[in-house]
């Protein structure tokens, strides 16, 4: 691997892009393209993920992609939502609906038959407003290249969200 100066920390190892760079992340800091058989040398110092000339755009990238698989199956409902307009810090209440809607095989000539939905006696609410939470890395898990702690961390925070 070719050794780059960047600040007071010498480079070891250079990305070939965004893709191998969140590949390294996510197989705990072993490099993918490595062909050593020792599994030592194969791995990728935390230190240099972090220095590295591109670091800045494609950390956050990474670090958001790891922090949305904790929530990948519940991607796949939110497409079936509907979007409502809100102003934050409002509150909505929501009526609670019952029931299922049936279509019937009607003969020719005759009327379709109409249903709606039960509304309920009680009321849902909905509060906009702001949620968060921070990970603190430790210099341990940087001096220790821990990538897989850091990503059980972000995986964790994308699941309390």
């Amino acid at each position: 691997t070719k050794s780059i100066i960047r600040g007071a920390h010498k480079l070891m190892f250079e990305f070939r892009d965004i893709d191998h760079y969140q590949a390294v992340w996510r197989s705990g800091g072993r490099d993918p393209l490595s062909t050593e058989s020792d599994p030592k040398k194969g791995r990728v110092e935390l230190r240099d993920a972090i220095a590295t000339p591109n670091a800045p755009l494609w950390l956050p990238k990474t670090v958001t992609n790891i922090v949305r698989e904790a929530i990948e199956p519940l991607l796949v409902g939110t497409s079936l939502l509907t979007r409502i307009q809100y102003v934050p810090g409002m509150q909505i209440a929501f009526p609670t609906m019952t029931g299922v809607l049936h279509a019937a095989d009607v003969m020719e000539g005759m009327a379709y038959p109409e249903r709606q939905l039960t509304i309920g006696g009680s009321e849902a609410q909905a509060r906009i407003g702001k949620s968060g939470v921070a990970i603190a890395i430790t210099e341990e898990m940087v001096r220790y290249s821990q990538f897989d702690v850091i990503g059980m961390h972000l995986r964790a925070a994308g699941a309390a969200l």
